[in-house]
């Protein structure tokens, strides 16, 4: 059972790091291929994307239910509503229009972490103290200037 867990948990950091690509790749396609007459090939659409982000729904299924619950409290339903071109084209525009594209990285790269904490508990055998980890709080370092 460990080792099928640690192998889900593999597989999903798999698929982050393959939308992150996948998101760049589809984010940088708003601009216009720099002296060419060629059109960006990831203009309108990026079909591998909507495909990875399937992929990590059905991965997302897999992860134990303490994990998913922390990945949710995390926003990572952000990631997974966008599984069309329609949507994510509109979800581009709106992360481009606020100029976003680096929060989506530290989005990525916070569920990404979060994954790999999952399976250093399961690791080291401590999975049933998973759940008494405190919710996380990324503001927290703006109460020092309170103090």
């Amino acid at each position: 059972m460990k080792n099928e867990v640690l192998a889900n948990l593999e597989g999903f950091k798999k698929l982050i790091d393959q939308y992150t690509k996948n998101f760049g790749e589809f984010y940088n396609g708003i601009k216009p291929i720099p002296v060419s007459s060629e059109i960006n090939p990831y203009e309108l659409a990026h079909n591998e994307l909507g495909d990875t982000i399937s992929e990590l729904q059905i991965a997302f299924c897999e992860l134990p239910d303490q994990l998913q619950r922390r990945l949710l409290d995390l926003g990572f339903n952000t990631i997974i509503s966008y599984d069309n071109n329609a949507d994510l084209y509109e979800y581009r525009k709106f992360v481009h229009e606020n100029d976003l594209f680096s929060k989506t990285l530290t989005f990525t790269v916070r569920i990404y972490a979060e994954v790999e904490l999952a399976e250093k508990f399961i690791r080291l055998e401590k999975w049933d103290k998973y759940d008494n980890l405190p919710q996380k709080d990324f503001n927290s370092h703006e109460k020092l200037l309170s103090m």
